[in-house]
């Protein structure tokens, strides 16, 4: 309880352990801890410039017990990156990996998957991959507690199939530096959703940006994937969906909207009309084809026209 590692002024360089035959990770975390350890300021997974990856064979972080991972004051974040699946044939390397025992962990104010001038320094496979537990928070409300999660190999943020629930992610910069604009894409989806249910992603006060990520910004996939609240993000320059449930382009309106899958392939509202009445007002005919039921409905505006004909949503406008 109450174990620290790592302050502002006294970075540790957790980086290089493992071997051809031995697995290794940064920091690992085990037990239910209260209060949980503190792990600050670090760099893991680099040299001590930050600036080449000195990889830990297979993660950077493993939390199997709840911890506070970075902060939401300046410089209390840790850059993660440069874990290489490819040494030893250890797959799946990730900034950071929550386990089931994890549940409860806190990821504010991190870099993940760049280097300490900004520039791409991949995790291979993910920059936060997390597992069968509930209650993970990654970033938060306020500008400090934001994640810069981008140039990782494959995933920005991972849940593998396996049951996870009620984490929240908010306020976070996936596929971007660290000023939100110039593009440092994850190589797959900002954010992958398999088997988890109940998770928030962003809310107007707390939203992502999910931006130049090769492929969707959110994909939600699985039949088990359900109550995903995904709103209020800004989705640009990814090349899929904004959304996509399935992952597997866009998914056809149906009357009545009776359908398992992800999500259970909730149906999108269809503009029908648009009219510019004078004086700022245009008038908008929607046909949701939903069930009844109490909904969210978010108007987006966005530069230009997405290739699929169904725009990601680049910055919200009005909500009711």
């Amino acid at each position: 309880p109450g174990t620290v590692i790592g302050e502002i002024g006294n970075r540790n360089i957790v980086s290089g352990n493992g071997d051809a035959t031995h697995f290794g990770v940064g920091i690992e975390v085990l037990g239910n801890a209260v209060p949980m350890p503190v792990i600050q300021h670090n760099y893991i997974g680099t040299n001590p410039t930050g600036l080449l990856a000195r990889s830990n064979v297979n993660k950077g972080i493993s939390l199997k017990g709840p911890a506070l991972v970075g902060g939401d004051q300046a410089d209390q974040g840790n850059l993660i990156s440069g874990h290489d699946d490819t040494i030893a044939g250890a797959g799946g390397a990730a900034g950071i990996i929550v386990f089931a025992t994890g549940g409860g962990s806190i990821i504010r104010g991190n870099t993940i998957g760049l280097d300490a001038n900004g520039n791409a320094l991949p995790n291979t496979y993910s920059g936060i991959t997390v597992f069968a537990t509930t209650g993970v928070t990654i970033g938060g409300t306020t500008a400090g507690a934001r994640n810069v999660i981008s140039g990782n190999g494959s995933f920005g943020i991972s849940f593998p199939a396996g049951g996870s629930s009620g984490s929240i992610i908010q306020g976070n910069y996936i596929g971007t530096a660290a000023d939100g604009t110039t593009p440092r894409g994850n190589g797959g989806p900002g954010i992958s959703i398999s088997g988890g249910t109940n998770h928030t992603i962003g809310g107007w006060s707390a939203s992502n940006t999910i931006a130049y990520n090769t492929g969707s910004g959110v994909a939600i996939v699985g039949n088990t994937s359900a109550g995903v609240r995904v709103e209020d993000n800004l989705f640009h320059h990814n090349t899929g969906l904004g959304i996509d449930l399935g992952q597997d382009g866009v998914t056809a309106n149906d009357p009545g909207d009776v359908d398992t899958g992800a999500n259970g392939l909730q149906n999108f509202p269809e503009l029908t009309n648009a009219t510019n009445s004078g004086g700022g007002n245009t008038f908008v005919t929607m046909d949701t084809n939903l069930p009844a039921g109490t909904y969210l409905v978010v108007f987006y505006k966005s530069q230009s026209c997405h290739a699929s004909g169904n725009g990601e949503g680049e910055q919200p406008l009005i909500r009711f």
